[in-house]
């Protein structure tokens, strides 16, 4: 029943991101073209007329993934579940200093975008490391090697296009990275709601 109710836990706090993400771009004056104009950053500024809101999907989503994993995947042996651990933690801080940290004042500009290297790199890695090493291979973690592979690829190029200077694509290369682990989310749910609901038949 637990394991039912983290599933669940999991993929509304995926869907509630989006949902937050889809009300914030839809409040700024590009509206839809938003989500090829504006940083996720820029959504969660005071500059954004929903910037608490946004700042919330990030708060709760760093709360909420933590809670959800640990207990999703606590099977895991120890050596996996530590490494797991440490890169769901990652993820977790990341995103809280992400909601509370704002990028636009220089006062909190560094703290942002540490918690957004820890969102990138320990979520992504995390996904990542659920494909390849979480029991067998299944659609599931091949889909979860997929989605971490594109999560990073999408953190490496928003690097690259920061140094060379081409902020126009930053946007879109940055959902691409972040994408990633809200869909993580919402799909681990279903992968373990269905386990759950096949047990409850045999």
């Amino acid at each position: 029943m637990k394991k039912k109710i983290f599933s669940i836990i999991f993929i509304i706090n995926g869907v509630y991101y989006l949902f937050a993400e889809f009300l914030s771009i839809l409040a700024t004056k590009n509206e839809l073209n938003s989500y090829a104009k504006n940083t996720i950053s820029e959504l969660g500024s005071p500059t954004s007329p929903l910037y608490r809101l946004m700042n919330s999907a990030f708060i709760i989503t760093g709360i909420l993934f933590m809670l959800a994993y640990s207990y999703l995947f606590k099977n895991m042996n120890k050596t996996k579940k530590i490494i797991g651990f440490l890169l769901a933690l990652m993820l977790s801080i990341g995103s809280i200093m992400v909601g509370l940290f704002h990028s636009v004042e220089i006062t909190t500009n560094l703290l942002h975008q540490i918690g957004t290297i820890l969102v990138f790199s320990g979520g992504n890695l995390l996904i990542l490391f659920i494909g390849l090493f979480y029991n067998d291979k299944t659609p599931y973690t091949k889909m979860c090697t997929i989605l971490g592979t594109l999560g990073l690829w999408g953190g490496i190029m928003v690097i690259i296009s920061t140094i060379r200077g081409y902020p126009k694509f930053i946007p879109l290369l940055e959902r691409t990275t972040v994408y990633p682990i809200i869909f993580f989310q919402i799909i681990t749910g279903i992968y373990f709601l269905i386990i759950e609901n096949q047990k409850s038949l045999n």
